[in-house]
């Protein structure tokens, strides 16, 4: 009997994903999204007040896409890999400083709110929302996230009026990329 719960331990130990999407992540597919929107800021960039979804735009760089099945597939990928639930009692407060809008073929949108890397860990909070009532949920991940976005936007994407801090892409890119 014994032997019977260590090798069910063991199995199910085996069986977990090394990382954890966050559940509503993990429900979207590739398909129903018709574009996705992502605004980054520079790593550097001070402000006198706090970004929100009406500024961000303005302070940052955005990317867009269409009906990019790759894309989006990428971009959904890297969403599930990084992101982490937690308990909405776990999470922190953040200042926002980047946002990936999934556009779905149903006319909604998913937002994934996202903070800079904070402490030694480079910790990165964030929430997920639907605009539907008490949709948010928060998620952690690490630095790791912000640099696949970087990567994620580096091709097939086109910049949306760019400002002069985003007119060459590969050098507004490479900001946040970690120098050898």
């Amino acid at each position: 009997m014994f032997a019977r719960h260590i090798s069910l331990l063991l199995a199910g130990a085996l069986l977990l994903p090394a990382a954890h999407a966050d559940e509503r992540t993990a429900r979207i597919d590739a398909s129903a999204v018709a574009g996705i929107t992502l605004v980054l800021t520079p790593p550097m960039l001070h402000t006198r007040a706090p970004l929100n979804q009406k500024t961000l735009p303005v302070a940052g760089c955005t990317f867009t896409t269409a009906f990019q099945h790759d894309k989006h597939a990428a971009m959904l990928d890297i969403l599930k890999r990084h992101l982490v639930d937690i308990p909405a009692d776990e999470a922190a407060r953040f200042l926002l400083r980047n946002a990936v809008y999934l556009r779905m073929t149903d006319g909604s949108t998913v937002r994934y709110l996202i903070g800079r890397a904070d402490g030694p860990n480079g910790i990165v909070h964030g929430g997920s929302e639907t605009g539907a009532t008490a949709s948010y949920l928060p998620f952690k991940s690490d630095e790791a996230l912000l640099r696949a976005l970087r990567e994620w936007a580096a091709d097939g994407t086109a910049q949306k009026e760019p400002s002069s801090r985003c007119l060459d892409k590969r050098d507004f890119l490479q900001q946040g990329m970690p120098q050898p």
